[in-house]
């Protein structure tokens, strides 16, 4: 198992979130890399499809799985992991209120 994948959960954290992107997408980096949206607001998910294709991320609207409530932290957790599963691949997980930076191992 030498893949690897990488997750953000979200919910409307987009000044620590567009750090994590940057930092985690600056240099050449071909890691999957998903962002979980739980019913974040409509200035959010503006922000999210500008960078999508610059950063290469995927982003995954929980709307389209569940009618549930934020949070939907579980449900993240699942779907990560089965796609980690899927694909033989470690999951790391990224909490959006963290900033990482370019120095940072994953």
């Amino acid at each position: 198992m030498n893949k690897l994948i990488i997750i953000t959960p979200i919910k409307d954290s987009l000044e620590t979130l567009r750090h994590t992107i940057k930092a985690l997408r600056s240099g050449a980096n071909s890691t999957p890399y998903y962002i979980f949206d739980d019913f974040s607001n409509d200035e959010t998910m503006g922000w999210l499809k500008k960078p999508q294709e610059k950063y290469q991320f995927e982003i995954i609207h929980l709307g389209g799985h569940t009618s549930e409530p934020s949070p939907n932290y579980k449900l993240t957790l699942d779907m990560a992991r089965k796609m980690a599963l899927e694909q033989n691949a470690h999951l790391a997980i990224i909490e959006s209120d963290v900033i990482a930076g370019p120095n940072n191992r994953i």
